[in-house]
């Protein structure tokens, strides 16, 4: 399970070629009849990388499992901002977090795998899941400014946990919100 923001529909198309960009191409497409992901743009990524596509009907989400994930995501989501008093801005981090969490906790369908390691292969690091949880206060080293004051004045920024970068830097590099910059 993987989020990618997106602002309209027609950046579909673009999330698509990340995803298989980063994970490689998957076996199948599953979804809603949405005409974003049944374009012909769509149709033509699939096509070039040997994807099925399979469309269950609209407004019937009993056939696509996809929202079965969908539901259970949304509960997780629910949980985190109820016991996190993180604004409800921060609702795409949250899904983000949620996810990683859920892509790295073994599942008894996958032979008590976890997704992670079902699609690469390799039994994930969850050591940096122990470290903070979602909006923790952080302190983050400034590294504008020298901060060479003995001991009265800190060269520490404050700023909250967000979630954990998968495409930067080892596994304990984090993602964090500086309320100062709104970054």
């Amino acid at each position: 399970m993987s989020a990618h923001g997106m602002l309209t529909d027609g950046q579909f198309v673009g999330s698509l070629e990340d995803e298989i960009r980063y994970r490689g191409a998957m076996d199948l497409l599953i979804s809603d009849m949405a005409k974003a992901e049944i374009s012909a743009r769509v149709r033509e990524i699939l096509r070039a990388f040997r994807i099925k596509d399979w469309q269950s009907e609209p407004h019937h989400q009993n056939q696509n499992i996809a929202e079965r994930y969908i539901q259970e995501l949304k509960k997780y989501c629910n949980w985190v901002l109820n016991t996190s008093d993180a604004p409800p801005e921060a609702i795409f981090f949250i899904i983000k977090y949620a996810m990683f969490i859920h892509n790295r906790t073994a599942r008894q369908k996958l032979g008590w795998r976890t997704p992670y390691e079902a699609l690469t292969g390799q039994t994930p690091d969850i050591s940096m899941l122990f470290c903070f949880r979602f909006w923790q206060v952080v302190y983050i080293k400034n590294y504008r400014e020298s901060g060479t004051g003995f001991p009265s004045d800190s060269n520490e920024i404050l700023c909250y946990f967000l979630g954990f970068a998968e495409t930067v830097g080892h596994s304990t590099t984090f993602i964090v919100y500086n309320p100062e910059t709104h970054s």
